[in-house]
């Protein structure tokens, strides 16, 4: 069907002309049948040179029909680009800091809440010794997203119509192609943060675990016969004992504290007789959970609870992943609950990515660098987002992780 309309358009000529390039046999007989051999004479011919068309592509070659009706018949009126939001929900509890840097460090000074003691008039004072601070370096991981930028249909029709429409489209591709692969970045990052209030240890694919050395107290399995959905075991009471680890252990201070349930942690949660029985004993005076509402990093706070002399927001985090193998899973472990204070002492740090120093070209900073290089041999556009990046809990003993579901 390619060259049909060329095929066509020359068996019609050559029919048309059959009778004058054979006048003189129409002219000395009209007889039908002779009438009928030049005819099929002429189809003859058309189709000899229909087999030459290979021959002769530049002087023949149209568009199909397909593709010629589509330019002609067709518009598109809506185009879904199937791109799911990336949320930061567990990002949110880490400050962001950027620096220009290969390797980040942190300062640690551990505190003390001791009481002074009083000494005897004419005696000296008691003398004190301030514990050292101690530092800490990390090299983050580097990550590098590429695309080719001129490997679609839409580059092609660019060069070949130059519309400006269609460059107008060619940008806007360009723009969504970058922030596909910068996601991919965005959701490594929301991963790594899982796995610091998780476990501590940030696993590698291509270099070393990075293991930020939390306390086996901050790393509770309840074990079989103290999990939740035994209905002799009071969540309260595990929920009281991981604030006293954040308070005491982590220094955390404040009335309020924030616990982020995993899916089936939350629902045994709110099936617990200690809970249930409660709320009907003091209708609601204690605890206030509500219909869920989602913010805009993607938590879902349900309302806030009584635990001991503190509120505790209760929080749900439902946002999944793509592993490698096509497979969707929850950033957070749907079996346990992690315990923050209002305002962990956490931060999102990032460094600086390899680059180039050309002519008067100043060092990029940022959390994501955006360039492009071309390969002139291969006729390729490449355009690449890079970033180095790595979330840090500062005061690691600011997590309580308690496994609560078997």
């Amino acid at each position: 069907m390619k060259k049909i309309f060329s095929i066509l358009l020359l068996g019609m000529a050559t029919l048309m002309f059959a009778p004058t390039l054979f006048s003189e046999s129409v002219e000395t007989s009209i007889v039908s049948n002779e009438l009928t051999s030049n005819i099929l004479l002429g189809v003859g011919v058309a189709v000899f040179i229909i087999g030459l068309i290979p021959m002769a592509k530049g002087v023949f070659s149209v568009l199909s029909v397909q593709d010629s009706r589509n330019l002609i018949t067709s518009a598109s009126v809506a185009k879904y680009i199937e791109s799911p939001m990336v949320f930061s929900f567990l990002r949110s509890f880490f400050t962001p800091v950027t620096k220009l840097t290969l390797a980040i460090s942190i300062e640690v000074r551990r505190g003390t809440e001791k009481l002074a003691v009083d000494i005897l008039r004419g005696t000296p004072g008691n003398m004190n010794r301030i514990t050292r601070s101690t530092e800490k370096m990390f090299v983050p991981p580097l990550f590098e997203e590429n695309v080719i930028m001129n490997d679609t249909d839409l580059y092609y029709q660019a060069i070949a119509t130059q519309s400006e429409v269609a460059f107008a489209e060619l940008a806007n591709e360009f723009a969504e192609n970058l922030v596909t692969i910068r996601e991919k970045i965005e959701r490594r990052y929301e991963y790594m943060c899982a796995q610091v209030l998780e476990t501590g240890i940030v696993t590698m694919v291509n270099g070393d675990n990075i293991d930020f050395k939390r306390k086996a107290g901050s790393k509770v399995d309840k074990g079989a016969g103290n999990y939740w959905t035994t209905t002799t075991v009071n969540p309260f009471t595990d929920m009281a004992a991981g604030i006293k680890f954040v308070r005491e252990q982590g220094k955390g201070q404040g009335f309020y504290y924030n616990a982020i349930f995993g899916e089936q942690a939350l629902d045994a949660f709110l099936a617990s007789p200690f809970y249930v029985d409660r709320n009907v004993l003091t209708v609601g005076l204690l605890d206030s959970i509500a219909p869920p509402i989602r913010n805009s990093v993607g938590g879902t706070l349900h309302g806030e609870i009584t635990v001991g002399s503190y509120k505790v927001r209760v929080w749900s985090y439902s946002e999944v992943y793509e592993d490698a193998a096509g497979v969707m899973k929850p950033y957070k472990d749907p079996k346990t609950v992690v315990i923050l204070p209002d305002n962990p002492k956490f931060v999102f740090g990032h460094a600086a990515v390899p680059q180039l120093i050309k002519g008067n070209t100043v060092p990029q900073s940022g959390a994501f660098l955006i360039d492009d290089y071309v390969n002139e041999e291969s006729s390729v556009h490449t355009m690449r987002v890079k970033s180095a990046g790595i979330p840090i809990p500062v005061a690691v003993d600011q997590i309580y992780t308690v496994k609560v579901i078997a």
